[in-house]
């Protein structure tokens, strides 16, 4: 076995469930917040993979007491949010520091590029797992681990190779 294995079996249900917080805060961010126009002030450049640069729009908007506030977009990508254009907003009126623009295109990929990605790591963790115990690399483990305890295997291997070759 590689470590792969046991980073995608970690890593798939924990990207799983950062789509399902996102997807959860924007569901109580449709519900209970509220809309207003920010101004997209500058773009924010960070290192992306290889030589690729992600940019996320740095926005500042005013919230219904007047204070004014700024967020970076939590999704990368700026076609359509030049610096000086005005985008919609979307922010919890007890919490204005948690915003998000109000784009279905963010809406959709802050949700399911994280759900993409947790479930094929998940499916790759488990067709590796998969294909582990055809060859009977795993078995010997499993059986070693869960029978150990029953008392069903000794615990030498010496003795474990001749359980196998019955």
């Amino acid at each position: 076995m590689t470590l792969w294995l046991p980073v995608l079996l970690l890593a798939g249900p924990v990207i799983i469930g950062l789509g399902l917080w996102e997807a959860a805060h924007r569901h109580r961010l449709q519900r209970e917040g509220n809309r207003t126009d920010g101004l997209v002030v500058r773009h924010h450049k960070t290192k992306g993979l290889g030589k690729t640069t992600n940019d996320f729009a740095v926005v500042n908007f005013v919230d219904a007491q007047g204070i004014r506030h700024e967020f970076q977009a939590n999704v990368s990508g700026v076609e359509g949010l030049p610096v000086g254009r005005y985008a919609p907003v979307i922010y919890l009126p007890g919490n204005p520091k948690i915003a998000r623009l109000d784009l279905a295109s963010k809406r959709l990929w802050s949700m399911v590029l994280p759900l993409v990605i947790g479930i094929t790591f998940t499916a790759v963790a488990i067709w590796m797992l998969s294909r582990a115990v055809e060859p009977g690399v795993l078995t010997p483990l499993l059986l070693r681990h869960c029978c150990r305890h029953r008392g069903c295997l000794p615990s030498r291997r010496s003795d474990l190779v001749a359980v196998r070759a019955r």
